[in-house]
């Protein structure tokens, strides 16, 4: 093996982790907002943000439908155009269990959990506007 190859190969671990070997993440913008579904707060949802280009952000509402959306653990999103998905936070009971055994009410269209059927977008503004999505359906 060529002394320029062997150091080639040697670099790349080295240059694909990085410094410090976290990933780079973007500026980010603060992003708070609220979640409500036929007028009553959304609570208990996990909000997912996914940019064109860029990392995802993350989110759970709270009791009063609200959310502050986290980048790879930093606080905000990466400005610009998402689409957005939003899914229960609790898991459907395991079978064989007593809560398995009840009829399940749908409390939130399964639709909105996959960001080809949701149809939601929101812009990530630069200054911190909070992002309102009303759901009526």
């Amino acid at each position: 093996m060529s002394p320029s190859l062997h150091a080639c190969l040697l670099l790349v671990p080295l240059l694909a982790a990085g410094c410090g070997g976290k990933p780079r993440i973007p500026n980010l913008s603060p992003v708070r907002g609220v979640v409500t579904y036929k007028g009553s707060p959304a609570a208990g949802l996990n909000v997912s943000f996914v940019p064109a280009s860029g990392p995802a952000a993350f989110a759970t509402t709270g009791p009063d439908g609200t959310f502050v959306l986290k980048t790879n653990g930093q606080s905000g999103a990466v400005a610009g155009k998402h689409a957005i998905c939003l899914a229960p936070s609790t898991p459907p009971p395991m079978p064989g269990t007593p809560e398995s055994k009840r009829p399940l009410q749908p409390i939130f269209p399964a639709k909105y959990a996959n960001l080809r059927t949701s149809g939601l977008t929101a812009t990530v503004p630069t200054d911190g506007k909070p992002v309102e999505l009303i759901l009526k359906d």
